[in-house]
């Protein structure tokens, strides 16, 4: 993804790879997460982010001394898989090149029924405040059934030097083996999760800028996995920040 600042998100894939992984058990449609290397995805990203929308946007650029600049982009991107893998904490990871306009490589590997990845889940950098530690493995989805939840603490580079920010994750899998349209193709073995991303740093803007106790500050999309295939489309509609995100499969590529 592009890397937007002082606000940034990139919402990426964890699709394919080149490591001999097996399938998840008891699936016959293949997994979430095609492997053999040449395999392609080309999306089309629509991004819009406007400050002056949001409260809490307005208060962090008083106290930061800073202004945020608004963006509307609408862009391509293509993601494929190599033939290559690295080992990232004892796991091993299948790698995904993304071009140009994508800008930073994924990487993802599946245990079992749990698939890990970086990269995949959204960055988030608020200039003075932190973000999220992309650099460590999210475990971003679970083949598991519908109502399944997990929470994972994340301890990423702060804003300061020497600091740290921990990132809370919490991810739902609302449904499973659903169909999803999207752009013109339907899709099958579909599941659709919940991904609620909360970077510490937030809380104490929050408070500074006068939201009120109680209120969720997630930055929350929804992602949809079909078997076989990998992701096919996300949606993230944060009005909190004044962003929106969406990201849906055009075209694919999967080498069997």
């Amino acid at each position: 993804m592009k890397n937007l600042y002082p606000l940034a998100f990139a919402i990426v894939i964890g699709l394919a790879g080149c490591g001999k992984k097996t399938a998840s058990p008891g699936t016959s449609q293949g997994n979430f997460q095609p492997e053999t290397a040449g395999s392609q995805w080309t999306y089309a990203v629509s991004e819009n982010f406007n400050p002056s929308n949001s409260v809490l946007m307005v208060a962090a650029e008083a106290q930061l001394g800073t202004t945020f600049p608004p963006f509307d982009t609408s862009y391509s991107e293509t993601l494929t898989a190599l033939s290559r893998d690295t080992s990232i904490g004892g796991l091993q990871y299948s790698i995904i090149s993304a071009d140009s306009v994508a800008n930073n490589n994924i990487y993802s590997s599946i245990q079992g029924t749990d698939y890990y990845g970086i990269g995949v889940i959204p960055d988030f950098v608020l200039s003075g405040v932190g973000g999220v530690g992309t650099e460590l493995p999210v475990l971003y989805l679970k083949d598991q059934p519908a109502k399944t939840t997990w929470t994972q603490s994340v301890i990423g580079v702060g804003a300061a030097p020497g600091t740290t920010d921990t990132t809370v994750y919490t991810i739902t899998i609302n449904s499973i083996n659903g169909t999803l349209l999207v752009n013109g193709t339907t899709y099958t073995g579909v599941t659709d999760e919940t991904v609620k991303i909360l970077p510490g740093g937030l809380t104490a803007l929050a408070a500074g800028a006068g939201v009120p106790a109680g209120i969720d500050l997630s930055l929350t999309g929804d992602y949809y996995f079909a078997r076989g295939v990998g992701l096919i489309e996300v949606d993230v509609n944060s009005s909190l920040y004044g962003f929106q995100y969406t990201q849906k499969l055009t075209s694919s590529s999967i080498i069997k």
